[in-house]
């Protein structure tokens, strides 16, 4: 990776810690889309890990008790997490093609709905918390991009902003529990080059993160959240253009 790249691929991530700090979510989606333009898809994902669990932990304990949290979304945390496992298991079996396309057409589905701003609404039940919570960990697990159907149901079912941002938080980091205990040892094969390019990623999307949470209350996130959108944009018509040359080679 020469130094452009490099240093590209490092202010797009610091960037994805800014935007996660001032809306909540965004990092492991962006940084994963990212990286995953200059390097195999697995290993992306692989780098991506600790950042996105650090960045996650600092997010959950910026709002309201953890263990209240815990207690109202436990039913969607559990699912998450369980569909996480299948998910990270789905990551060693299937091709970085298909996880490239699958991850373009959740980030399409991501900023669709921002953009949208629908005004529907679901009830909130257990069954549905259950079913949307193990889709959204499968689709997380595999390609780190749980925001589209969990904010989708969130979104739905959650009137609070700062709720609705602690606990996807609490689901991104519980999935990243899951996705530990499924790809522990392909940690072990990582580079000390890879290694300290995870170690950048996580200094500075975690300065990034609190700068965007200091930032919250004072400056409106719409600025940020247009130009990550573009970013996104980019990104996904990338993954899906490069998915499908790869499918018709």
């Amino acid at each position: 990776m020469d130094v452009v790249t490099l240093s590209t691929v490092l202010a797009l991530c610091a960037g994805a810690g800014l935007l996660h700090g001032l809306c909540g979510i965004g990092f492991p989606m962006i940084a994963t889309a990212v990286l995953a333009t200059v390097m195999p898809f697995q290993q992306a994902v692989l780098l991506v890990w600790l950042p996105t669990l650090l960045v996650n932990l600092a997010s959950v304990f910026s709002g309201s008790p953890v263990v209240q949290m815990m207690r109202r979304y436990a039913a969607l945390a559990i699912s998450s997490f369980i569909g996480s496992l299948f998910g990270a298991a789905l990551l060693l079996v299937m091709s970085s093609t298909h996880l490239q396309l699958l991850l373009g057409v959740m980030i399409v589905l991501y900023v669709a709905l921002t953009l949208s701003k629908p005004h529907w609404h679901l009830r909130d039940s257990l069954p549905l918390s259950i079913g949307f919570g193990v889709a959204a960990g499968v689709v997380g697990g595999a390609t780190n991009a749980m925001s589209p159907l969990l904010m989708m149901y969130l979104l739905a079912t959650v009137r609070s902003r700062n709720e609705i941002v602690q606990a996807a938080n609490v689901c991104f980091l519980i999935g990243k529990v899951a996705q530990f205990l499924v790809l522990g040892t392909q940690f072990l094969r990582l580079s000390q080059g890879e290694i300290v390019l995870m170690a950048w990623i996580t200094v500075l999307s975690l300065s990034c993160l609190v700068l965007g949470i200091k930032m919250r209350h004072r400056l409106s996130p719409r600025f940020f959240r247009g130009l990550v959108l573009v970013v996104l944009s980019v990104l996904a018509v990338k993954s899906l253009v490069g998915a499908a040359h790869s499918m018709v080679a």
